[in-house]
């Protein structure tokens, strides 16, 4: 008789293991849903069945995953990929599921503006140069600097003017892909 319900709780377990194994993946979420283009975002994909994933994509590109068996989320870190939607495929020994433009990839680059002015008068100063990374300007008549399709990271911004000290310092665009304003106070070289 034990032997009989041994058998039974063995082919019980195993029953409901394969169901488990077999179900089809289901994607009722991806957060974030977008990004920018250069990856690394972590995104959180939950749905069900997710736990067995052989392979996450997002628009055909593989991403590095994981299943965290706490939450019961998947969660892969987007790879760089054109500016757009994309499909968010997830592969499972059971099938594969797909969210059609799960995941949106923004530009990564952006706008930087600001005035340039005297520290000391706080009036407007024509003519800087400013650079940020790879772009480069100078302020108009009204001191106002226009850089456009900066990148979204952090890098140096340089802005110099005879007469007045150079400044230079890291910085990291707060609103990018979009439009960051930052305004530069330059001192005046004593005489």
């Amino acid at each position: 008789m034990k032997s009989a319900k041994f058998a039974l709780l063995f082919v019980m377990a195993s029953v409901a293991f394969a169901a488990t194994a077999t179900a089809s993946p289901t994607i009722t979420n991806i957060s974030p849903s977008s990004g920018p283009t250069s990856g690394g975002t972590l995104v959180t994909i939950d749905g069900a069945n997710l736990q067995f994933a052989s392979s996450v994509t997002f628009g055909g590109t593989a991403a590095s995953f994981s299943y965290n068996t706490t939450t019961g989320k998947l969660q892969g870190t987007t790879p760089a990929h054109a500016a757009g939607s994309v499909n968010v495929t997830v592969v499972c020994a059971a099938g594969t599921v797909t969210a059609n433009n799960g995941f949106t990839y923004a530009s990564s680059t952006g706008t930087l503006t600001g005035t340039i002015r005297n520290s000391v008068t706080t009036a407007v100063i024509s003519g800087a140069s400013v650079a940020f990374g790879s772009s480069s300007g100078s302020a108009n008549s009204s001191g106002v600097y226009t850089l456009t399709n900066i990148s979204c990271g952090a890098s140096t911004l340089i802005v110099g003017k005879s007469g007045y000290q150079n400044y230079s310092a890291s910085y990291t665009p707060s609103n990018c892909p979009g439009t960051t304003t930052k305004d530069v106070f330059l001192s005046p070289i004593p005489t």
